[in-house]
């Protein structure tokens, strides 16, 4: 029976004197609260789906709540989401009333496995946030020791080639194996030792490696590709 059905057997009540005046203004301010109700269904849906945004909290009429779930996931550029996701979660289990406090239309059934759903996919979200940092820190680790590599196998080529040559270095790439120094096993490319000890490599192609070493103080020449490495003056 919709609502409108109601009112007009509650009007026929009062015509008939059955109902008074007064208990004819309560029934219909509760038929009229009544038919403004938001539904459960619609908000747990809302924030199983759109709940970093907010967009839940906006239709129960939560504006303020709906506008810092919103803020907090745009501004941190979706960073924020691992906050925002638990918190349309929590709101899925805590919220039955909209911002006038009335009563949401109940569906116990639809909060329960939108709230379920919510929190495997939540903790799956998690997991994989863990699984891709896990991935980046291994490797910049591997990163970082792979230059260092690099960088002591330079600083001893500099040293051997000029104290064997006379202060001239080596100036073909074959010969920077001959100085006995161990060469890096992930290191396949050429180098070459100047007179005034800047060892230049060639060959490597692995961009974080790259990056690891100019911030140890190397450069990198974009126009021919190749990194180059001085011990300095002062070290002689």
């Amino acid at each position: 029976m919709t609502n409108l059905d109601d009112l007009e057997k509650l009007h026929q009540l009062k015509e008939k004197g059955i109902i008074s005046e007064t208990e004819f203004a309560q029934q219909k301010s509760k038929l009229l609260q009544q038919s403004g109700k938001k539904n459960q269904l619609a908000y747990c849906l809302l924030a199983f789906f759109l709940g970093i945004f907010g967009v839940h909290n906006f239709y129960a009429g939560r504006w303020k709540r709906g506008l810092t779930q919103l803020l907090i996931t745009l501004l941190t550029f979706f960073v924020g989401v691992i906050f925002t996701h638990l918190w349309a979660i929590i709101n899925i289990f805590t919220i039955h009333t909209d911002a006038k406090g009335n009563e949401f239309e109940p569906c116990k059934t639809g909060k329960y496995v939108c709230g379920i759903l919510g929190i495997l996919g939540y903790l799956w979200s998690v997991l994989g946030v863990m699984v891709i940092a896990g991935i980046a820190g291994y490797s910049s680790a591997m990163a970082r020791y792979k230059a260092n590599e690099l960088i002591n196998y330079s600083a001893q080529i500099s040293v051997l080639a000029r104290a064997q040559n006379g202060g001239m270095g080596i100036l073909s790439p074959e010969k920077c194996a001959s100085l006995g120094v161990p060469q890096p096993e992930f290191f396949t490319g050429g180098c070459i030792v100047y007179p005034d000890g800047k060892v230049v490599f060639s060959g490597v192609n692995d961009r974080t490696i790259k990056r690891e070493m100019i911030k140890n103080g190397m450069k990198y020449e974009y126009n021919t590709g190749d990194v180059i490495f001085s011990l300095g003056e002062d070290f002689y």
